[in-house]
């Protein structure tokens, strides 16, 4: 993983582009780049009529443990995602 400041934000990548951290709405947006790719079967990645990206949303800390479960899943399930993009572009 390699972390990379961009407009202002950080950004992460993991064979490529994975996923940012954004202040938003008085909280924190967890962004993932093929967002459209997870399953969302926890229900909390939101697209915000996005094409590609969805994030979660966290308002407070009490949300983030709410959450923390499904955010974990949805990690693992980033980094499959991302491992499985990468190979289907190798030769």
């Amino acid at each position: 993983m390699m972390e990379k400041i961009s407009y202002k934000i950080p950004f992460y990548y993991y064979l490529g582009p994975f996923c940012y951290l954004n202040p938003y709405k008085g909280g924190l947006d967890l962004g993932f780049f093929y967002g459209l790719d997870l399953s969302n079967e926890q229900g909390i990645l939101e697209s915000r009529d996005r094409k590609q990206v969805q994030s979660i949303p966290i308002y407070t800390l009490d949300d983030y443990y709410e959450k923390e479960l499904a955010l974990r899943e949805i990690l693992q399930e980033a980094l499959l995602v991302s491992q499985i993009r990468h190979s289907k572009k190798k030769p």
